[in-house]
């Protein structure tokens, strides 16, 4: 569907995955005869996974369905308020020649406003599904369908290492802070930790029975959690790989699959937040509880000490906990000591991190499918392409936000039937980003915080300006 108006500062898709089609029936169903004039559309191959640069706000990285990994180079600053006044488009310079209309192009680019993305990373051999960014910023790994890992230099855009030793989709990737080690979860039920320098196998950790779904550091990134969709969490000593805890009773009654999970910040009763002594700014570096979601939508509290289920939380969700995100943000944790969740089920639930209590449930009447944490405020990205951004610090009742938007006139007494419905929220004046036309998939934040970077079934990766 075509967005009421489009918010994105800019706008890159894939070149390679335009195919432009022609209609062999019109709207009736019957045949268009030969020679006479067939519609058209554009079928675009969705942009899945994206990630940010931890040190440069400029660069970002998106891969889907294409196979190629493309580095981004977008705008910061000044230019990228500017260009979000003027909604300017990136895109390969050569991909839209200039006597095509713009009419004609299946996103209305103007080619006059492309400008080059920095470089396309080719090698893999079936869909992207992962990628990070080493700590460091100089090395990219991805995961693909294709089973392989693939680590690329950020500077040259060269692969240094293809890592086989993985025997089903990748599904997840986590760096060491150091740079030089890599997690990698699989279909095939196994993690193994990457030598990244040397491009080989370190160390295995097995155990669970499904697809691995989820990974992550504890203790002073001395152990290693992961999550399955065989219904069990597991956690591993990171140097010899010994399974110091294996959870599956306690959890999800039906043995659901666990398909997301995120350690609580350490905040003492002051509200400071305890920090890391490694780390020095990771509030979650030291904890001891891990929060899980599962498939059934059932969510529990992990105690790592006790290496015990000590909470079930009350069932807010009916399906999937697509995502469970902590406020980890060491200057907005301590004023907002919470985690929220996601679902299909259209709840986005904000949960208090010291009593587990359920502190709001709002239904945003679509999808939940990607959410990050941006200061004190929690967006969420939706299966109508819609980026919503609420308030955690303020508790509101479930029935407040079941009508999440509103329709208003978007300009001014000119009604365009084609755009669809026009959005804007009718609560307390909270936010929405509009610019896709399908459902987002995965967003991340610039590391400045000042630009918001998603992908979607739409094939295109937007770059929204993160405003006050």
């Amino acid at each position: 569907h075509l967005p009421p108006v489009d918010d994105c500062a800019a706008v890159f898709y894939d070149p390679e995955s335009v195919e432009k089609v022609e209609d062999q029936e019109d709207d009736d169903g019957n045949a268009i005869s030969e020679g006479q004039p067939k519609p058209y559309y554009y079928r675009v191959k969705p942009l899945h996974t994206v990630a940010t640069h931890p040190k440069d706000p400029s660069i970002a990285a998106v891969a889907g369905e294409s196979e190629a990994v493309y580095l981004l180079e977008i705008p910061t600053g000044t230019a990228l308020k500017e260009k979000a006044a003027a909604k300017v488009a990136i895109r390969p310079a050569d991909e839209v020649k200039s006597s095509q209309r713009v009419e004609e192009h299946p996103y209305g680019v103007n080619p006059s406003d492309a400008i080059t993305a920095k470089m396309a990373l080719k090698g893999h051999t079936d869909t992207v599904t992962t990628m990070a960014f080493s700590p460091q910023g100089d090395l990219l790994a991805t995961g693909s369908i294709d089973t392989t890992v693939r680590i690329w230099s950020v500077a040259s855009g060269e692969c240094l290492h293809t890592l086989s030793d993985l025997s089903g989709e990748v599904e997840c990737l986590l760096w060491h802070p150091s740079g030089l080690a890599l997690l990698a979860g699989s279909q095939d039920a196994q993690t193994i930790m990457f030598n990244a320098k040397k491009g080989q196998a370190a160390m295995y950790y097995c155990g669970h029975r499904g697809t691995v779904t989820g990974l992550l550091w504890a203790s002073d990134y001395k152990k290693v959690l992961s999550c399955s969709a065989d219904g069990s969490v597991m956690l591993f000593n990171a140097k010899t790989s010994e399974v110091e805890m294996a959870i599956t009773k306690g959890l999800s009654e039906d043995q659901a699959g666990v398909v997301s999970m995120a350690l609580l910040p350490v905040i003492d009763s002051t509200a400071a937040v305890v920090a890391s002594s490694s780390t020095g700014v990771d509030p979650t570096a030291n904890s001891e509880n891990l929060v899980v979601g599962t498939e059934d939508g059932t969510m529990f509290i992990i105690n790592l000490k006790s290496k015990k289920v000590v909470q079930k939380l009350i069932e807010v969700h009916s399906q999937a906990v697509e995502a469970v995100v902590a406020c980890t943000d060491a200057a907005y944790a301590p004023l907002c000591p919470f985690f929220v969740s996601i679902s299909c089920d259209c709840i986005v639930a904000v949960w208090n991190s010291r009593d587990y209590t359920c502190r709001s449930q709002i239904n945003i009447g679509e999808g939940a499918l990607s959410v990050r944490w941006y200061r004190e405020m929690i967006a969420v990205a939706a299966s109508d392409g819609v980026v919503r951004f609420f308030d955690s610090r303020v508790a509101v009742d479930e029935q407040e936000f079941v009508v999440p938007y509103q329709r208003e006139k978007r300009f001014g007494d000119e009604v365009h039937e084609d755009d669809g419905q026009f959005y804007t929220f009718g609560n307390k004046g909270k936010k929405a980003l509009f610019g896709h036309r399908r459902m987002i998939f995965k967003m991340a934040t610039s590391c400045d915080n000042e630009s918001l970077v998603t992908v979607s079934d739409d094939g295109t990766a937007r770059i929204f300006a993160l405003t006050e």
